[in-house]
């Protein structure tokens, strides 16, 4: 383990973290009788949080791991944020918004996890975690775009054009979680869960590309 720079481990965390979090995120997401029944009301808060009582434990494991997974990568940005030869202070700035995002999340999580504790009174908290989660979302949308534009304005960092995709998505993410948190409908909820989904696959590849290029150059 002392053989390991700093600049492999921060290529790892960037590799391995978000990659790993969007991966179980997808699974659910493309499975989702494994964390609700087919005919679950998203409105219906009652319903919602009986649903999380049910989930077995071996699905609300993984579940707990996504918010740890994303601190990973908090270290990898920071050491390439070292590297940036200009918009280093941009860069900062979205970091704060970035690490944000991670503490409201994972209290998020803890809020729906809880709910296992009590079943379908828990309603009151899974409306609480879902405000936080949505807003938790929108400041790491505000953090990755500063975050993706910075590195796009540095010809030393690769692919520019990725960070560009990377900034687009989170202005959409942007404007679908700030509608969301004014007024969640189903209709929002059948466009921002989709985006949302779709961003996590774009952010995760971004960061495995930059993670790759930080464990490959320790120049």
């Amino acid at each position: 383990m002392d053989k390991i720079s700093e600049t492999k481990l921060a290529g790892l965390t960037l590799i391995f973290g978000p990659l790993t979090a969007t991966i179980i995120s997808i699974i659910f997401l493309v499975i989702p009788s494994l964390t609700a029944s087919d005919t679950v009301d998203l409105l219906d808060w009652s319903v919602v949080a009986n649903e999380q009582y049910n989930l077995e434990l071996w699905v609300r494991v993984p579940l707990l791991l996504i918010p740890v997974l994303l601190t990973f990568s908090v270290f990898g940005f920071s050491v390439l944020g070292d590297r940036l030869e200009k918009f280093g202070h941009f860069f900062k700035a979205g970091m704060n918004f970035f690490v944000a995002n991670i503490i409201i999340s994972a209290a998020a999580w803890g809020v729906l996890q809880s709910i296992a504790w009590i079943g379908s009174p828990g309603w009151a908290m899974a409306v609480v975690s879902a405000g936080m989660a949505s807003y938790a979302t929108f400041l790491g949308s505000i953090g990755l775009l500063i975050i993706s534009l910075s590195i796009a304005g540095n010809k030393n960092i690769h692919n520019q054009l990725f960070a560009y995709t990377v900034a687009l998505f989170m202005i959409l993410g942007i404007l679908t979680q700030g509608i969301m948190l004014l007024d969640r409908t189903e209709f929002i909820l059948n466009i921002a869960n989709p985006l949302t989904a779709i961003s996590y696959v774009v952010f995760s590849l971004w960061t495995l590309s930059l993670g790759l290029k930080l464990y490959s150059n320790e120049s």
